[in-house]
């Protein structure tokens, strides 16, 4: 059957490859309209609610997306504020004409503040709290009110200004203040920050802080690369100014991106070179032509080309982690035009290729089509995933695989039944004639090599125990010294900034928003008083519920009401006699008092100073608003604790805090992790045996894969190596390589021990040993990449083919061979 299936292929060979040609060409056409995502938070688990609150918060607010910018001046000098305040006002005026910036925090104009100021005085009787009603009645006291007119007097006697005289007679008793401390706790910025002049300062006034919002994501790396060439040109232009010695640092996620990539770029031209060498002269000593080499890439690159080609279809925007993950695991694809190179490669009589070429395909068929099944039903098992990152990859790698087995069963024939492939001469490495000695030993040692790697498993168990996750993906990125020594900068000077912790309400209307926004702000001021919070920023001060405004209101109709206000007229007129000012000076002052406007809403804020900083607070998405305050957590007090207890307060709150936030999406990943590992191994136990209908044959299939995985994580738990997001994904790569060389190292025995033996198993492992050198020198060479996520995959990789294929060559033979003996005996 396979001999007419050949030779219907070799018949219809045009045919054939027309046929291949054109699908290649169009599923490139197709592949090159592929939109690749970027956004990595797509990638997790869409079945947690938690995960789903953080992604709609990061998705309103994207707090992750801003550039802080420090500028440090040297605290000896005199007149630094001066300074630094010149220096600062013409730098963000550079920033602002990049037009790279949606947003730069940094400054308030006079001008503006007085605007927002006023704003405030008009609507001070909706903003009335009992807290600031407490205060305001200390200043109603006569003798409160003489001594701040006297306070008055003075300032005018030393600065008089039209400026200072306006003050006076709009607000002669101060009672404005409690609106200067709520637009103050809006303007501050969490950790060791003040607004002075203006301006974001240090506490020591020394630096100057900026937090700049970039037109586009991080994950842009063509705008990001333009942005930070920005940066480092203003850098250089007033660091090597003469006028004062500056020094400028910032951070932001779009450096790491840029660095990320050189990186990755750098140290890929470099191994990538490195492996093609090695790959060619492992190519020069195995094979009789170095050409078979590029014949073995086929069939992964048209795999590859024709699951892109079908994803435009489906999946239109497919991550492009997935994409690079997947390209590694469509590699096992290349195992299957090894087996069938290598062993049409060994027929030296040209004479008689084409039938020796219908043995080898058919004794190679049946493991190939095993060998693809089990890895096939393995990914696809991963769409029960929880994860859309696995969903994808599970498509794209089966896509990937499918098309890559027809391309071998229907390419391969035309190609290797070709005159011009035949052996021209012996290859300088017989590879083959490792194996023969290398099996009998196996054969007469058998028990001994099953006792060794019993006690070899025993021995990894400690490694496999202390084996760690990483979740920390900022370990993954690729931080050269001048970040490093920024974030360390801005870490030592402004403190917690680069940590807060958010807290996010959300409702259909407005009123309900406010409401809810209020009661959060009760308990971060509560939770503020009893020491779980250092700092908050929360709006409640300067935009209330409805419900609250009409309160105020009549809470400053009851302090200011028609016969206290007469009291305090004749007070202020009383005291403006004793220090000489004269009567009716403050008539307006008490009219004012009785101005109450209806109503306050966020489109009166809008377009002033209070609309812009409120704005860093407010997120509408048509559907919800959405309301955030900033809180510093005390250093005493864990973020669980925290959760916990506002969970209880106000349960529909979203809470985020970036740590913890890590380590919950390390946790669920790892919880998928291990329930979908469970669920491939049981499918692929119950395929094997319905195939099988033999659990020796199933469990000599299984105990080399487990061996190779326990083995690869106990290694790498006595070395130090942590697993993490991106090395994880080789734990599928190996289950998918090794179980193949099980089945087709078991298929190479069964030929042997039959009646008519050939040199079938001793090709195999030629075979297996190249496929495997290939895998370990194309990856392991990233050993040597700077990029920290490249070096894990590289050192994991090495490690996992390395053991596995071990594990094979010596395990399965003497598995075989007990089982085998058993049979017989049977």
């Amino acid at each position: 059957m396979t001999e007419t299936f050949i030779d219907k292929i070799i018949h219809f060979r045009w045919r054939i490859i027309a046929l291949f040609a054109v699908i290649w060409i169009g599923a490139i056409v197709s592949a090159w309209r592929l939109s690749l995502d970027e956004d990595v938070f797509k990638l997790l688990p869409d079945s947690d609610p938690q995960m789903a609150q953080y992604r709609l918060l990061l998705d309103q607010f994207n707090p992750m997306n801003a550039m802080l910018i420090d500028i440090a001046i040297d605290s000896s000098l005199q007149n630094r504020d001066d300074i630094l305040i010149e220096i600062g006002d013409r730098f963000y005026n550079d920033l602002h004409a990049s037009h790279l910036f949606d947003k730069i925090t940094y400054r308030w104009s006079i001008s503006d503040l007085q605007k927002a100021m006023q704003s405030l005085m008009e609507h001070r009787a909706l903003l009335f709290t009992r807290a600031d009603s407490l205060t305001v009645q200390k200043k109603l006291d006569y003798t409160a009110i003489t001594g701040q007119l006297g306070q008055w007097k003075q300032t005018l006697a030393e600065s008089p200004s039209p400026f200072l005289a306006r003050q006076l007679l709009e607000d002669p008793l101060n009672l404005n203040e409690f609106l200067q401390h709520k637009l103050q706790s809006m303007q501050a910025v969490q950790g060791n920050v003040q607004v002075y002049r203006g301006r974001l300062f240090s506490k020591n006034q020394d630096h100057l802080l900026m937090i700049a919002q970039p037109r586009f994501k991080s994950t842009d790396n063509r705008r990001a690369r333009e942005m930070l060439d920005v940066m480092d040109r203003l850098i250089r232009k007033y660091e090597n100014s003469p006028e004062a010695p500056v020094q400028i640092a910032y951070v932001a996620a779009h450096r790491f991106t840029v660095e990320n990539a050189r990186r990755i770029k750098a140290d890929i031209q470099w191994t990538v070179s490195l492996a093609l060498a090695a790959i060619i002269l492992l190519t020069l000593l195995v094979y009789s032509r170095p050409a078979l080499m590029l014949l073995t890439l086929l069939p992964a690159l048209f795999g590859s080309a024709v699951s892109l080609g079908i994803l435009h279809w489906i999946l239109p925007d497919i991550s492009a982690i997935v994409i690079g993950s997947g390209a590694v695991l469509i590699g096992i694809t290349v195992d299957y035009g090894i087996h069938f190179i290598y062993h049409s490669d060994q027929i030296k009589n040209p004479a008689n290729r084409l039938p020796e070429l219908k043995g080898v395909f058919q004794a190679l068929l049946r493991p190939l089509l095993l060998g693809a099944s089990t890895t096939l039903i393995a990914f696809l098992t991963l769409q029960f995933s929880a994860m859309p990152a696995f969903r994808q990859l599970s498509l794209f790698v089966s896509l990937g695989i499918s098309a890559a087995l027809l391309f071998v069963l229907f390419i391969f024939p035309v190609i290797l039944s070709r005159p011009q492939l035949n052996r021209k001469r012996d290859p300088f490495w017989a590879l083959g004639n490792i194996f023969p000695p290398l099996f009998a030993w196996t054969l007469r040692k058998r028990l001994w090599i099953l006792s060794a790697a019993g006690l070899i498993t025993v021995l990894l168990i400690p490694g496999f125990m202390k084996l760690q996750f990483d979740g920390d993906v900022q370990n993954l990125n690729a931080v050269s010294p001048k970040i490093e020594e920024d974030v360390q900068r801005l870490t030592r000077t402004y403190g917690n900034v680069l940590s807060s912790t958010l807290v996010m309400v959300s409702a259909t209307t407005w009123p309900e928003a406010l409401h809810k926004n209020e009661i959060l702000h009760r308990e971060l001021n509560s939770l503020s008083r009893n020491g779980w919070i250092e700092s908050f920023s929360n709006m409640a001060g300067l935009l209330p519920s409805p419900q609250q405004q009409e309160e105020n209101r009549r809470r400053w109709l009851h302090v200011f009401n028609a016969q206290n206000r007469a009291k305090l007229a004749d007070d202020l007129n009383r005291a403006a006699g004793e220090h000489g000012l004269r009567q009716g000076l403050f008539d307006d002052f008490i009219e004012g008092l009785a101005n109450i406007p209806e109503r306050l809403s966020y489109e009166d804020y809008k377009g002033t100073l209070l609309g812009d900083i409120l704005a860093n607070f407010v997120a509408d998405d048509g559907s919800a608003i959405h309301l955030l305050s900033n809180c510093q957590l005390s250093s005493e007090v864990s973020f669980s604790a925290f959760m916990d207890h506002m969970d209880r307060v106000l349960p529909e709150a979203v809470i985020y805090n970036g740590r913890y936030f890590v380590s919950r999406m390390i946790s669920l990943i790892l919880q998928e992790l291990q329930r979908i590992g469970t669920i491939v191994l049981l499918v692929l136990i119950v395929f094997l045996y319905v195939v099988k209908r033999n659990w020796r044959e199933v469990l000599l299939f299984l105990i080399p894969l487990l061996i190779s995985l326990f083995w690869t994580f106990g290694i790498m738990g006595y070395g130090n190596i942590p697993i993490n997001i991106i090395n994880s994904i080789i734990a599928v790569f190996v289950l998918g390589l090794v179980i193949d060389y099980c089945i087709f190292l078991s298929s190479g025995l069964r030929q042997e021990q039959s009646d008519k033996p050939n040199h079938f198993l001793n090709r195999t492992g030629g075979a297996i040993s190249i496929s495997a050198m290939t895998t370990m020198i194309g990856l392991g060479v990233l050993i040597f990449a700077s990029h920290p996520a490249l070096h894990s995959l590289g050192v994991t990789c090495f490690l996992g083919v390395g053991i596995g294929l071990l594990a094979v060559l010596f395990i399965i033979p003497s598995l075989h061979a007990m089982i085998f003996i058993n049979e017989k005996k049977g």
